[in-house]
């Protein structure tokens, strides 16, 4: 007797609703961040997940259907925290400056690495794969929306496209340092690198500021 073919999962990921479904999706992202804390992120596939979740392989097929969407998944959960945490910070400040918010948004940065370590170590081991590239990108974009709204809504005088610009920039800059500061395991090495960044940092502010 001829079995029926199994069918290959989709790329579409179904989003959970029901209360249950929802502790099944955050049970394989838990067991996904500490099977990537234990190895890398390129040793894990969508079956070692299953099993050290103890969920059966086609349960985590209704939600991720390949391996890169669980990394997908659990890389926006990282990343949409740091978001709220910077977007928390443009709240409470009341500066445009450049200088002045890419300094707070690189303390928000750090505090949020200190409450969350566990969590920000999935962002250093996932950071040259394919899926962390997909979800910085589209994280960036929303932060640097959010600093030039937040400019803008203070000094509509400046260039929408010139701020943008440098926003873009900083930001660029501040994904290689944060990465590069989260990675460095002594704390004098992180803190003299936190000063050099501060420097980097407010050498290009000066320079923006010469050029006005």
């Amino acid at each position: 007797m001829q079995l029926p073919a199994m069918k290959k999962p989709s790329n579409d990921r179904r989003i959970p609703k029901q209360k249950r479904s929802k502790e099944k999706v955050e049970k394989i992202l838990d067991c996904a961040a500490q099977m990537m804390a234990e190895n890398s992120a390129d040793d894990i596939s969508t079956h070692s997940v299953a099993a050290r979740a103890g969920i059966a392989i086609g349960s985590v097929y209704q939600f991720f259907p390949n391996i890169e969407m669980i990394k997908i998944a659990l890389i926006e959960r990282v990343m949409n925290k740091l978001y709220l945490t910077i977007i928390e910070m443009l709240e409470q400040s009341g500066s445009n400056n450049l200088l002045e918010l890419t300094t707070d948004m690189i303390d928000a940065s750090l505090s949020f690495y200190e409450r969350h370590q566990d969590t920000a170590r999935t962002i250093i081991l996932s950071q040259h794969s394919e899926a962390f590239l997909i979800v910085n990108e589209k994280i960036n974009a929303r932060i640097i929306e959010a600093i030039v709204a937040h400019i803008r809504r203070h000094d509509k005088s400046q260039c929408e496209d010139t701020v943008k610009r440098r926003v873009s920039v900083s930001v660029a800059v501040g994904d290689a340092m944060a990465v590069l500061v989260w990675s460095t395991k002594d704390p004098l090495e992180r803190a003299e690198l936190v000063k050099e960044w501060k420097i980097m940092v407010g050498n290009y502010a000066l320079n923006i500021n010469s050029q006005s």
